[in-house]
């Protein structure tokens, strides 16, 4: 049966409402600059939660700050005075039916009921400013908006008045106009103006900065070299070269002069110069060989995965095997695998270094491969369950288990991995 969202929309709606109304008659003396959903927490293929419902008063909430910003504790529910009560059985109920429906077929319909959702909230937001209105007692410029981390201004600006949003969210509108003004440049003198903004937090900050490079592509090289020798941020430099994945002798000239740095080695290792660096320290060398294997390459050109670089060199090695464990230790972000991937994943279970099983029986732990993948991928997976290292087994069965229903034909396996030495094997198997 169809999920029904209109009666989901209807559902949700009223209990936000009713949690306003029965807020309104507690807060009747409080004159409200802003009401807001937040807290939506979503994880791929899993949970997508309900929101939280925060409001703020001229009088009890943060003071505004100049030049007004989307990222003060002004407009930051979590720092407001007020969260709105929802009924918890209902409210849990209607998560749990949301996220049942997300989950119940492959990842991209997880993406799909998440942009239905989605939207869903900002139909919802838009109807909740016209009940605040009328229930509490309202600022001229009084907003209702969905506050998100990921989304930002763009999001909260879907559900207010763009005069009123530039006006409240001055420092970003700022940004804005700036970062519009820099895009009608020539595009070496964009690149060159905006390698001057690493280390910079205000107007166009060097987190914008490096995402302008990274879209900038090729046209962006030329500047990135000449940030190199910045003291302070040529490591910067270093990372969106390296992202950007584009290796000519003097990009890799340049990044050589510095490679006894942490991102000065990674990038050369994103840049594939492998046996230039197989044949530096060994702190160098494991920070470049093991780059490529972490998410650190993501937003640039997909390379395939390739763990024959890093296994030369652990052969000849030994004792840098160590360093490459600290760099890839479970708990970091590893690299997204592609389908032209699994091959090389799969026939890296089988290394004679632990380290690589690990790390190939984590990633391969990515149910939005698809199916074919999947018939690959799980015999191979349950085929290191009775691996000689822990950190192996354990991997390779949350990884199993990621694969949710295509996985069932191996709970028995785990299951009887009940009596395991690690702590996180015996948990999943009780649990099965």
């Amino acid at each position: 049966m169809a999920f029904d969202w209109k009666r989901f929309e209807l559902e949700l709606s009223e209990e936000l409402r009713s949690a306003l109304k029965r807020f309104a008659k507690q807060h009747g003396e409080e004159h409200f600059y802003a009401l807001a959903l937040f807290g939506v927490y979503r994880e791929v293929d899993g949970l997508l939660s309900l929101p939280s419902l925060g409001a703020s008063s001229t009088e009890a909430g943060p003071r505004a700050v100049t030049p007004t910003s989307f990222w003060s504790a002004r407009f930051n529910p979590a720092d407001w005075p007020h969260e709105l009560t929802l009924n918890r059985k209902a409210a849990l109920r209607l998560e749990k039916e949301l996220t049942a429906e997300a989950t119940r077929s492959t990842v991209t319909h997880w993406r799909a009921v998440e942009t239905k959702y989605f939207d869903v909230l900002l139909t919802i937001t838009s109807a909740l400013r016209a009940d605040a209105l009328a229930l509490l007692t309202c600022t001229d410029d009084f907003v209702c908006f969905w506050h998100d981390e990921e989304g930002g201004p763009e999001l909260a600006r879907k559900t207010i008045e763009k005069g009123l949003a530039d006006r409240l969210f001055d420092r970003e509108s700022a940004q804005t106009r700036e970062v519009k003004k820099v895009a009608k440049q020539p595009p070496n003198e964009r690149a060159a103006f905006l390698v001057t903004r690493f280390g910079v937090f205000e107007g166009i900050t060097s987190e914008k900065a490096q995402h302008e490079l990274l879209a900038m592509g090729t046209a962006a090289v030329d500047a990135l070299v000449g940030a190199l020798p910045h003291k302070k941020n040529g490591w910067t430099a270093a990372k969106v070269l390296g992202q950007i994945g584009v290796a000519t002798p003097t990009v890799i000239s340049a990044l050589r002069k510095r490679a006894d740095e942490l991102w000065f080695a990674m990038a050369l290792g994103m840049l594939g110069d492998f046996e230039w660096l197989s044949k530096q320290l060994p702190a160098t060398a494991a920070y470049g060989l093991t780059a490529p294997l972490k998410a650190i390459t993501a937003g640039g050109t997909p390379r395939p995965l390739d763990y024959a670089p890093l296994e030369a060199w652990l052969a000849t090695n030994p004792k840098g095997r160590s360093l490459v464990e600290q760099e890839l230790a479970p708990g970091r972000s590893f690299v997204d695998v592609q389908p032209g991937d699994v091959d090389e994943a799969v026939r890296a279970l089988s290394s004679p270094f632990a380290v690589v099983r690990w790390h190939a029986a984590s990633v391969l732990g990515e149910r939005g491969l698809g199916a074919a993948a999947g018939a690959k991928v799980l015999p191979a997976l349950a085929g290191v369950l009775s691996d000689k290292h822990a950190l192996v087994r354990r991997l390779a069965v949350l990884s199993i288990t990621r694969w949710k229903a295509a996985a069932k034909p191996y709970h028995a396996a785990i299951r009887a991995m009940k009596e395991d030495s690690d702590p996180v094997v015996r948990d999943v198997a009780a649990r099965l």
